[in-house]
């Protein structure tokens, strides 16, 4: 799962619901995925297209754990109830390599200290091709990133694209998944200002 929440179209902010957060970052993962398709389909330059390739890939797997996320807390069968988009991969050639190398099957666990429950989550056989799902510690295997200074986030808090996300349809699934229960969940989230997240390292 994300290291961050993004809540109500706003970049790195906490509600700290966790079911409701599951729930509208499932949706935001969606809408990542899609412009990142619609990237592949421009983009020309080799380079570029083997990027946009590995991106789908790595997103379909985080919006298939957002989901498996939601089924555990729910019981709720949510690829049968929310409006998923199709995330197979195989109508991108440049995805193939990743999915070859297993990447869509991969969850890692980038801190020995968090997430130690992922498990718990990220378990059983891939719905598209049936190999087993599996939590690796530490990072993929690649360049080491540069140790650079800190720098303020790169995409804007309050934008254009903040009010993508419809607080209603939010509203709307979650009662849908977690029935009239997560009502008062709701009431006091409108009533809690959103935290804001510190400034992060690129990476």
């Amino acid at each position: 799962m994300a290291i961050r929440w993004e809540i109500f179209g706003r970049s790195n902010m906490y509600t700290f619901n966790l079911r409701l957060d599951l729930l509208h970052n499932f949706f935001l993962k969606c809408g990542a995925r899609a412009n990142k398709i619609r990237v592949d389909k421009i983009a020309k330059e080799t380079t570029a297209r083997a990027l946009t390739g590995s991106l789908p890939v790595r997103g379909g797997m985080h919006i298939v754990a957002y989901a498996k996320a939601l089924e555990n807390l729910s019981g709720v069968a949510v690829g049968k109830l929310l409006p998923i988009p199709d995330i197979g991969n195989n109508r991108l050639p440049e995805a193939k390599r990743y999915e070859d190398a297993g990447l869509h099957r991969i969850l890692y666990r980038f801190s020995p200290e968090d997430y130690a429950r992922a498990r718990e989550v990220w378990n059983g056989l891939d719905q598209e091709d049936g190999g087993a799902l599996e939590v690796v510690e530490g990072t993929p295997e690649g360049v080491v990133p540069p140790d650079i200074e800190a720098e303020p986030q790169l995409t804007s808090f309050v934008g254009p694209d903040e009010s993508d996300l419809d607080p209603e349809i939010i509203e709307e699934y979650s009662k849908r998944i977690f029935s009239k229960g997560i009502g008062d969940d709701i009431k006091r989230r409108k009533s809690v200002e959103p935290v804001k997240a510190s400034k992060s390292k690129r990476r």
